[in-house]
């Protein structure tokens, strides 16, 4: 009851109905790719009432070519798989570009607050979440103060964060890119990825995504060194799908791709989503299991410390005001 508690209050039913409802499997299709489609097909979605809903997809396990899940910390965070995904959130990302919808989770450039579609920034209840993780995890997480603080700071200025984050270029996001919404198979072959679980779909910057699944899909100290060249690549493939979409007639006019230090400071900025999402996760209940918890926030502490988020949510916030 306290898991559909919380998805009812934070609208996050609604979200996913729309976002299977109208644009995943349109997204899909928009891709122009032969023989995958990117995303479970959906055979049926509807709601009917609060936190009542009914959606039936494909069931990825007997496709043809099979899939690949990695939802554990036992499997090895494979570089070319994380290529793969990257290019695939690039793909998305150029669809949407300026170009999003208006019915999904999404925020005001202009005051930073949220649509009426969009769950509302609950500061007490976060910091609740943050005082049960301090008494929880304490003595198994190495719960790092720089950390925290940034946590706090992003929660109490939540609407200047969210101002600097909504204004420039946005495009569709998925929302919750971490390895367990992720799949890949081989198609003629050819390594191919694909995108499940759309209930935080949003309208976002685009480093959202990149920020998200590379910091809860690798482990802190070989994302030192992997990171800088998987968002090179990222903004590689995000140039490449702009000029594929005029070749394909979706754009009449070349997008500008940001610059690599543009792009490195947003994923360091967007890196406290992840900090905000494991602090929720562990702070309420039995969501998850203690020692995938243990570990998830383990990982997501460490690296935003060596990000020195702090330090750029700070600099976020002043951009904001």
């Amino acid at each position: 009851w306290l898991e559909r508690l919380f998805l009812t209050l934070f609208k996050i039913y609604d979200n996913e109905i729309t976002a299977y409802e109208k644009y995943v499997n349109n997204f899909s299709i928009g891709l122009r790719l032969k023989e995958w489609d990117v995303t479970p097909k959906v055979f049926f979605c509807r709601k009917f009432g609060m936190g009542k809903f009914v959606i039936i997809l494909e069931d990825l396990r007997y496709r043809n070519s099979g899939c690949i899940f990695k939802t554990n910390f036992d499997q090895t965070f494979d570089v070319k798989s994380a290529e793969t995904i990257l290019e695939l959130l690039a793909k998305m990302h150029s669809i949407y570009w300026n170009r999003y919808p208006t019915d999904i989770w999404g925020y005001s450039p202009l005051t930073g607050l949220p649509n009426k579609y969009t769950p509302p920034h609950l500061r007490t209840l976060l910091l609740a979440a943050l005082s049960q993780v301090k008494k929880r995890y304490s003595t198994l997480v190495k719960l790092h103060p720089d950390c925290l603080k940034a946590f706090e700071l992003a929660v109490n200025n939540f609407n200047q964060l969210r101002k600097f984050w909504s204004s420039g270029a946005l495009t569709m996001c998925h929302g919750d890119a971490h390895m367990g919404n992720v799949f890949t198979s081989i198609v003629r072959g050819q390594l191919q990825a694909g995108l499940l679980d759309f209930q935080c779909v949003s309208v976002e910057h685009h480093m959202r995504d990149v920020s998200y699944h590379l910091i809860n899909s690798c482990p802190s100290e070989e994302l030192t060194h992997l990171e800088g060249p998987l968002i090179q690549y990222y903004l590689q493939k995000l140039y490449e799908a702009f000029q594929q979409s005029i070749v394909n007639g979706i754009r009449t006019e070349m997008e500008e791709v940001p610059s690599f230090e543009s792009a490195y400071f947003m994923y360091r900025s967007h890196a406290v989503h992840s900090l905000i999402a494991w602090i929720m996760t562990c702070g309420f209940g039995n969501l998850v299991k203690e020692d995938f918890a243990v570990r998830s926030l383990s990982r997501v502490m460490d690296t935003c410390l060596r990000l020195q988020v702090l330090q750029a949510v700070r600099q976020s916030i002043v951009v904001g005001q």
